[in-house]
């Protein structure tokens, strides 16, 4: 994948300097030119998938040999989902998916003492529809709360053509400040040329102060990240613009017990969970849960094939 990403201007390594980076050895650090949705836009695209957005998923609903998926406007039956959402999203679904109850503890013991430790997995394999659906995914659910990520805020600054910053770092990861963690003179960080175009700059707030924040609005979060930017950097530029984000979840903090790729809720119609809460938050964890996930897709299908 990264030679391919490398071939097509996707990705170029790091070439600038970062402050305060915890290099670790053995790691190369990229970044992507044109941005991190192009490498999402070019799989896309090599794969030749149909593509629908704006779809807002509201409920799963099992219907025997599928699974009915609400959305805004409608709704339509799949034989095969696959949800990469992140995990509380998954589990606030309504349906048949958000409607389980976690084991209690003795729920959970007279299920191992029926079934024994070792079996509650294969059990998946030789209970009835009706059983599955209680027994595999409670314990799944378990696992699935268990997930933690972090929450961010951040805000882009734009600024004219003319203006020329008085540091010389491409980023800079920030240790003193009550808020601020992150830094990026994103054109510069990215090494991208752009005739005409001003500086931009993104910060990022630390993982501490999104939790302590996390239900304020992020205009209201704008001003303390800009007081605070200030201090850090007093010479800085007046901007032409700013542009505020807040990601509820940002960066997986913990993930499924064991990092298994994916988790298969049910065999038959086939419902999958992907993505970095099954693995880890970077380019590789990505790519890990993608082909687990492939992997136990084309074993579905043979199933099927062979049935």
């Amino acid at each position: 994948f990264y030679t391919e990403l490398l071939s097509a201007g996707l990705l170029r390594p790091l070439d600038c300097h970062i402050e305060g980076l915890q290099h670790k050895e053995g790691n190369k650090d990229y970044v992507t030119p044109l941005g991190t949705s192009s490498v999402v836009k070019h799989f896309l695209s090599e794969s030749g998938a149909d593509l629908y957005l704006e779809y807002h998923v509201t409920g799963l609903y099992y219907r025997g040999g599928s699974w009915e998926v609400e959305r805004n406007g409608g709704s339509e039956k799949f034989d095969a989902v696959i949800l990469t959402m992140p995990v509380p999203q998954i589990l606030q679904l309504q349906g048949d998916l958000g409607n389980c109850k976690t084991l209690t503890n003795n729920q959970k013991q007279n299920q191992i003492n029926m079934f024994g430790e070792n079996e509650i997995d294969g059990i998946l394999q030789v209970l009835n529809v009706d059983e599955l659906k209680y027994l595999g995914s409670t314990i799944q659910r378990e696992q699935l709360e268990g997930v933690r990520y972090s929450s961010r805020f951040a805000i882009a600054l734009f600024f004219s053509p003319e203006v020329v910053f008085s540091f010389t770092w491409g980023a800079r990861y920030v240790t003193d400040s009550h808020c601020i963690r992150y830094i990026a003179v994103d054109n510069k960080k990215r090494s991208i040329d752009a005739p005409g175009l001003g500086p931009s700059l993104v910060v990022h707030t630390s993982v501490p102060f999104g939790l302590e924040n996390l239900e304020i609005e992020k205009n209201a979060i704008q001003p303390i990240i800009l007081q605070e930017l200030h201090r850090l950097l007093p010479d800085l530029p007046q901007p032409i613009s700013i542009k505020s984000q807040k990601w509820r979840y940002s960066q997986v903090l913990t993930s499924v017990p064991n990092c298994p790729g994916h988790m298969t809720i049910l065999e038959q119609p086939l419902l999958i969970c992907g993505g970095d809460a099954f693995t880890h938050s970077n380019f590789d964890g990505c790519v890990e849960s993608a082909l687990s996930v492939l992997r136990a897709f084309k074993v579905s299908l043979d199933i099927q094939k062979n049935a």
